[in-house]
């Protein structure tokens, strides 16, 4: 058969036996492939991009509701106190806030500032950020506090609760304290910069001269004093009468007397601070014979030796402890 014939034969059985395709009711058989599975996943992880971008853009929304400063909610896991910054609050006054937001919405939002390693730290507001938490509340509303700077944040937080008329002389003070130790200002400038009458600041800044005794009793209750009769007993304890000012305080922590009565009662108390026992000499000896004789008076330490050649040989050690005890370098 010639080649011609051949080919003739070969195409008269084209398509005459068609292939039959397999069909299935559970859609697209799965590709074996390795690139084949790839591709058949890239719908699905279009969809989540998609879901991805959409919460990006909410996240990135609220982050700017926040940084414009208007009110959005955060939620209570994120927040973290500030140790200082937190009014405080009687158990009665803590209760009735406590019964009022279990009951009614918050009208005054907290106040935040975003931190470096995440979350945000309370300006203002930490006692309604406690009591959501008790409640179980996952969330609060809050506004975004737009200064980076720590020393005017906590001028900040200060000066929002200035003038409320349940923050404690002594609460003032702490604040005041605080801001002087952070910025290095005068007290006028700080009592310009917070609208506060320079006579009341001065008021407030006398809790620092009362004796250590009396401002732990105050720390238990500070709205028991308030800076007219703190300054009233500084004064009093300038004037050497400590003990007397610790005694009235503790009955004024008690509620046995008023505030003008605790000054008056420190102020007639008769008792003069004791002398301070006067030192005895002090006698060293070199086996039977006086070595040297140690004197001490007020701030004055005197050395007595048996001779010149004693007080050589001590001179050089003497002055090595001088200079350890003073940091100092001859």
């Amino acid at each position: 058969m010639s080649i011609k014939d051949r080919l003739a034969a070969k195409s008269a059985t084209i398509g005459s036996n068609p292939k039959v395709l397999k069909t299935s009711d559970e859609g697209p058989a799965r590709p074996k492939t390795a690139p084949g599975q790839l591709m058949s996943s890239i719908p699905f992880l279009a969809e989540k991009e998609r879901e991805l971008s959409a919460m990006s853009q909410e996240n990135e929304k609220l982050r700017e509701q926040l940084r414009s400063g208007g009110v959005s909610e955060v939620a209570i896991s994120e927040l973290h106190e500030v140790q200082g910054r937190r009014r405080r609050l009687t158990m009665e006054q803590y209760s009735e806030l406590r019964e009022n937001l279990r009951q009614n919405a918050l009208v005054q939002a907290i106040t935040v500032r975003a931190r470096d390693t995440g979350g945000y730290e309370i300006v203002s507001g930490h006692n309604r950020v406690a009591i959501f938490r008790e409640l179980g509340r996952e969330r609060i509303p809050a506004v975004f506090f737009k200064e980076p700077d720590d020393t005017a944040t906590e001028a900040s937080a200060l000066y929002a609760n200035l003038f409320q008329p349940d923050l404690t002389d002594y609460e003032k003070y702490l604040g005041f304290k605080k801001l002087l130790e952070q910025t290095g200002k005068q007290q006028k400038e700080l009592a310009r910069e917070s609208g506060a009458d320079e006579g009341s600041v001065s008021r407030w800044m006398s809790f620092g001269d009362l004796p250590p005794d009396a401002i732990a009793i105050i720390e238990t209750k500070p709205s028991c004093i308030g800076g007219k009769a703190a300054m009233a007993l500084a004064s009093l304890s300038r004037e050497g009468k400590s003990d007397a000012v610790v005694q009235a305080v503790k009955a004024l922590a008690a509620g046995n007397i008023t505030q003008e009565a605790a000054v008056r009662l420190a102020k007639e108390n008769k008792t003069t601070p004791a002398k301070p026992a006067r030192a005895a000499p002090v006698t060293f000896r070199q086996g039977a014979k006086v070595y040297c004789k140690v004197i001490g008076a007020k701030e004055t330490i005197r050395i007595d030796f048996h001779s010149e050649e004693a007080r050589v040989a001590a001179e050089e050690a003497i002055h090595a402890v001088l200079a350890n005890f003073s940091g100092s370098k001859r």
